[in-house]
């Protein structure tokens, strides 16, 4: 073959590599100088969070399976007391703000002092109520008490030494707290126990009592414990209700929504005993607030005044674990996989909350380490979101 001949096929064979199409680059379609980033591991804890504010929306969590409600699929983090739990799952839902309005187990007081971190005295220059580790709940270190004696013994706290809280007013509270009893000789008196209330309260005293209140008492002596529902000026009948027997811890759910607007029959109530499913006092799409007297509720009064002690009649009330929200969206473990077949549950305060994961401190209660647990979200009804629990074992080395 000529030189020639050689030098022009050497130069038709690159001219036909130069035409030829190259394959898309990793980078084809994108600005090389934007800034980027990996994004996160989906196994992460913390993947699709923003740590300097609330969970973020997170578009790797997928949407729940056709025809199948909202689930838990995984619980990750600390499973220790007071440890930060997280739960990813689909379908749980949102609510307007993730932090209870208040979440107090009295482990930030000092023993012997007065209450304190937002609680007011209900009477000024009172004595009680304390901080006591006599009696607490759980595995907590400290409770609040009152001591309460006949007047002519000149004792320590009083009738009426109670304390309580504001918030920003709203048209329904919920609350859920642990209450015990001691007492010694005579047994007679009227323990007041917890009380939703209203502002303005028109003629009643504040936190108290008065248009817009939600109240429980018992009266050990009698074993009767009883509700009364303030609609309205001298509207408060007394609805028979499970009662507080002395010595144990119960837990007490109190519920209100006032009526919106006032007058209509579309508010409730209701209180719940010892986890009951079956409420003696459960009233629904009912006036709960009448026409003349437009209210808020705004207040907690904690279970810690009895009234009309005799004799020899010695008391000592204590109160822990409490937790008030202004919705019933909340989480809890439970002592059996299905819902209604559980007695035994701890609320497990949420701190940030997204339809796919929902972040809580983990608040062990009475159970036992290890102990089987099931896990339940609730939604803004106070139902659970599956009836089915999801297993869990709370504690660090747990099989």
């Amino acid at each position: 073959m000529s030189s020639s001949l050689l030098l022009r096929l050497l130069a038709l064979a690159l001219l036909v590599t130069g035409c030829s199409e190259a394959a898309p680059s990793a980078d084809a379609g994108r600005d090389v100088d934007a800034e980027v980033s990996d994004p996160p591991d989906a196994a992460s804890p913390d993947a699709g969070r923003d740590d300097a504010g609330p969970i973020q929306a997170d578009a790797s969590v997928p949407p729940c399976p056709d025809g199948e409600g909202p689930t838990i699929t995984a619980v990750l983090g600390d499973t220790d007391h007071g440890g930060a739990m997280e739960i990813r799952g689909c379908g749980l839902g949102e609510v307007s703000s993730p932090t209870p309005l208040i979440w107090d187990d009295f482990e930030g007081g000092a023993l012997g002092e007065l209450a304190g971190d937002g609680w007011r005295l209900q009477r000024e220059r009172e004595t009680h109520p304390i901080y006591t580790d006599v009696q607490r709940y759980g595995l907590g270190r400290l409770s609040l008490t009152n001591h309460v004696e006949p007047n002519v013994n000149d004792a320590p706290g009083c009738q009426f030494c109670g304390a309580y809280q504001e918030v920003e007013p709203s048209n329904e509270l919920y609350v859920s707290y642990r209450f015990r009893f001691d007492v010694t000789g005579d047994d007679y008196g009227v323990l007041k126990l917890a009380r939703l209330a209203s502002s303005p309260n028109y003629g009643g005293v504040d936190h108290y009592n008065g248009v817009g209140t939600l109240m429980f008492q018992y009266q050990p002596h009698a074993g009767w414990g009883y509700a009364n529902l303030v609609t309205g000026v001298g509207e408060h009948p007394s609805i028979t209700i499970g009662g507080v027997p002395r010595g144990e811890w119960h837990r007490v759910e109190m519920y209100y929504r006032l009526s919106s607007p006032a007058g209509a029959a579309n508010g409730a109530a209701y209180i719940a005993i010892d986890g009951e499913h079956e409420r003696r006092f459960d009233i629904d799409d009912a006036v709960t607030l009448d026409g003349d007297y437009p209210t808020q509720l705004h207040s907690l009064l904690l279970p810690l005044m009895l009234a009309n002690p005799r004799d020899d009649g010695v008391f000592d009330l204590y109160v822990d674990d409490v937790y008030l929200d202004d919705s019933r969206a909340r989480v809890e473990v439970a002592d059996a996989p299905r819902w209604l077949d559980t007695r035994r549950r701890e609320i497990q305060p949420a701190t940030a909350w997204a339809p796919g994961r929902i972040d809580v401190t983990v608040h062990q209660g009475a159970f036992e380490a290890c102990e089987p647990v099931y896990l339940y979200v609730l939604d803004a009804s106070g139902a659970p979101l599956s009836e089915t629990g999801f297993p869990l074992a709370l504690g660090s080395g747990c099989p």
